[in-house]
């Protein structure tokens, strides 16, 4: 019988969150939980001697060579999503892997689980598993699909030649986006499960409403609590159940209002129960911890526009990067090189951007992009100050051609 082996993503702030989710495994026979710590491999070692008894990996034992451009260009949020499937591969090679997100905690054997993997490359659970009203509330259904059909807070593995061909090429997905340094694909990993419906030919879908309760379903999936058993769904008992969103101090989600929390309800008994143990956690002193990758090596926190700046150079020159968090002159040369990144546009801005960027890339005017770029690789940041100039006398409405010239001259001298 293949090994299964149970993994979780985290910061060191997050470990008393980690210790409820490997203390509700332990109960239901699971003995070990592999968690990725998201801080400096040197920060990893001093916990791993600390922490005997948790079993903590470091970004760098996988087996993804870029992944300190991956930490620079997004936070821990980012870098979780980025990472995951270099993570889930890293284990395969022991036996089918189970991802649970921290913040999930588990009420029921994982009997189902392990026999779905035994049969299915991919296990996944939907956002919702039955159609939302259009009744006005939020979320509708529109919403729920714009992060993705399937969530990946958890999703199981087979170990498998198709599984391990999927994990590569996901894990290259979100390295480098198609579309280069203008993507608007968003970075997490939900928009990328849904082409698992087409990508993998063995996939199972745990539609059962006691898989993967949380706030994106509860108010289709009302529960029962005795306060000592697991908690009752319609279909049985939960088994597993996630508080992203739910708790104190949880990271904020999108509003909602399809469901409320009661007073002495069972979903705020198990709330409560839940920030009860995570506050009694012998690893709360960790909450107090920075993150390693929220500053340069030089201690200067790093500004969101940096990571912006850095996410939007071109494959190419990402690569060349090595470890972007000793550039930061670099970076902050690039920013003040980059009005687009400076002077955030507005919505009508931005259309008109898009819209000259797309006859850019069409013939006959392709070959001004062309020269655009070429202008670009010779002085950085020169594209974007021509793009803006264009934008500034495009948006002088109401003059003659030889009027916005005029005024274009002005600009250029007084530059």
């Amino acid at each position: 019988m293949t090994k299964t082996i149970y993994c979780t993503i985290a910061t060191a702030s997050a470990l008393p969150q980690v210790s409820v989710l490997r203390d509700s495994l332990l109960a239901h026979g699971v003995a070990e939980l592999r968690v990725l710590l998201l801080e400096h491999p040197a920060r990893v070692a001093k916990l791993r001697a600390q922490l005997p008894e948790l079993h903590l990996l470091s970004p760098s034992q996988l087996g993804c060579p870029r992944w300190l451009q991956l930490a620079f260009a997004g936070e821990a949020a980012e870098l979780t999503a980025a990472l995951k499937p270099a993570l889930l591969a890293t284990l395969l090679a022991e036996g089918n892997v189970v991802y649970f997100d921290p913040e999930i905690e588990i009420f029921s054997p994982l009997t189902e689980i392990e026999a779905a993997l035994a049969q299915s490359d991919v296990v996944v659970t939907p956002h919702v598993s039955r159609p939302l009203p259009d009744d006005g509330k939020t979320p509708a259904l529109a919403d729920v699909l714009a992060g993705g059909q399937f969530n990946l807070d958890f999703v199981g593995v087979r170990k498998s030649s198709d599984s391990a061909a999927l994990l590569a090429y996901w894990q290259q997905l979100l390295t480098d986006p198609p579309g280069g340094a203008d993507s608007e694909v968003p970075s997490g990993d939900g928009f990328w499960a849904a082409a698992f419906a087409s990508l993998v030919e063995r996939l199972r879908v745990l539609r059962g409403d006691r898989f993967h309760v949380a706030a994106w379903n509860l108010a289709q999936r009302p529960l029962q609590w005795d306060d000592t058993a697991a908690p009752q769904t319609a279909d049985g008992a939960v088994v597993f159940l996630s508080y992203a969103g739910l708790h104190k101090t949880a990271a904020p989600r999108r509003p909602q209002n399809r469901f409320t929390i009661e007073p002495g309800s069972p979903l705020q008994r198990l709330i409560a129960r839940y920030e009860e143990r995570v506050s009694a956690s012998a690893y709360q002193p960790f909450t107090a911890q920075p993150y390693s990758f929220h500053c340069y090596t030089d201690g200067t926190p790093i500004p969101l526009l940096h990571r912006q700046a850095f996410a939007r150079l071109s494959p190419p020159n990402r690569r060349a990067i090595l470890n972007p968090f000793c550039e930061r002159p670099f970076l902050e040369e690039v920013v003040a090189r980059s009005p687009a990144l400076r002077y955030p546009a507005t919505q009508d801005a931005v259309a008109r951007c898009a819209e000259l960027e797309r006859r850019l890339n069409t013939l006959p005017h392709s070959l001004f992009g062309h020269a655009a770029n070429a202008m670009d690789l010779a002085l950085p940041g020169s594209r974007d100050r021509v793009y803006r100039l264009m934008q500034i006398v495009s948006s002088r409405y109401g003059q003659s051609l030889g009027q916005k010239a005029g005024y274009l001259k002005q600009i250029l001298l007084r530059s």
